[in-house]
């Protein structure tokens, strides 16, 4: 198994290596997979900090008493649990 973490932060060394083992196929490809990867997970992070943020200021809202129908559908939307 090999880091990954490696492969980016010394990509090209380790295409250099590689290539002394003979022809590898795929290496910007993989770059490109993984850079496109990383940007989802990102997203997929920040999306999730909102809607935990969300649901937080929700809680807050309706402990005092506030009507929370239409802030909770905006969650339920952001989710991607649609009413």
């Amino acid at each position: 198994m090999h880091d990954l973490s490696y492969f980016r932060a010394d990509f090209n060394r380790t295409a250099q290596r590689l290539a002394t083992r003979g022809a590898v196929a795929g290496l910007e490809t993989f770059r490109e997979l993984d850079q496109k990867r990383r940007a989802v997970v990102t997203e997929r992070e920040a999306r999730k900090s909102r809607v935990n943020i969300d649901s937080t200021e929700i809680g807050k809202l309706k402990s005092q008493g506030a009507d929370t129908t239409e802030r909770q559908e905006r969650h339920a939307f952001s989710k991607g649990v649609c009413p």
